[in-house]
């Protein structure tokens, strides 16, 4: 009888379940939690806590995506000559969670959404700059419109 091939390395470990937890989403405990998180997050603030809840978790999925964090990780240019390296530990997050990697994280976050910020802030700047190129040089056809009544 043929004998089926051993595996490379140790056997994989079965995954343990996730505990189950109950949340009262009405307790004031929560909501003041999930209002921190999304102010952190700059998540707008809504009267459904599962509208926050799957808002923080969209962002939270957006900023933690292998791609954002291998972009936020990429090393643009060289240009780096007699400059410090970047410290994550040089940007607090503005709260403490009691845990130093957990607080790099929100750091992290919080670096990532002021650079989606500044993204929004350009393209506004851009669109106003372009409206008041269009206000301020009317062309105008004199047939149209009368002086006076």
């Amino acid at each position: 009888a043929a004998h089926a091939p051993a595996p490379a390395g140790p056997p994989a470990k079965p995954k343990e379940p996730l505990p189950e937890v109950e949340l009262d989403c009405d307790s004031p405990a929560f909501v003041d939690a999930l209002s921190k998180l999304a102010e952190t997050l700059g998540v707008p603030k809504d009267h459904s806590a599962e509208a926050m809840v799957r808002a923080c978790a969209s962002v939270l999925k957006r900023k933690l995506s292998a791609e954002a964090l291998a972009k936020a990780t990429a090393v643009k240019g060289g240009g780096n000559k007699g400059k410090r390296a970047f410290s994550i530990d040089d940007y607090p997050p503005g709260f403490d969670t009691g845990d130093r990697e957990l607080n790099q994280a929100a750091s992290l976050l919080r670096l990532l959404y002021v650079a989606d910020l500044r993204k929004l802030q350009d393209e506004v700047n851009t669109l106003i700059s372009q409206m008041q190129e269009y206000t301020a040089n009317p062309k105008t056809d004199s047939s149209l419109g009368k002086v006076g009544r």
